[in-house]
């Protein structure tokens, strides 16, 4: 969705893998760089299912939480749930920056 709004908006827009180096990035001269976590922190039954989760070699937060319930330990599951929740509200507050930067500036 946010692509379309991106395109709509008549915004060039060039999409890169994580593990591109920031060099390159840069060297493509935008205008912006977005950043997303979403696999991280993202909806659960998506994050299971697309992920291709196998034990032990790939993870991501929410199952890692699930991982951590089954097994009983619930003082772990809780604190990596709580870090999710800290990366949430840190990512909302740096959000509400940058717009209220944006709608002073323009």
């Amino acid at each position: 969705a946010m692509l379309e709004e991106l395109d709509v908006l008549g915004c060039e827009v060039t999409v890169v893998p994580a593990a591109y180096p920031a060099a390159k990035t840069l060297a493509l001269k935008p205008d912006g760089v977005l950043l997303t976590n979403a696999r991280a922190m993202g909806e659960f039954g998506a994050v299971s299912v697309i992920s291709g989760h196998l034990r032990g070699k790939t993870n991501t937060l929410p199952l890692h939480v699930e991982i951590l319930f089954n097994e009983f330990k619930y003082v772990p599951a809780f604190a990596v749930s709580s870090i999710l929740v800290l990366m949430a509200i840190a990512i909302l507050i740096i959000r509400s920056v940058v717009e209220y930067k944006g709608k002073k500036d323009a």
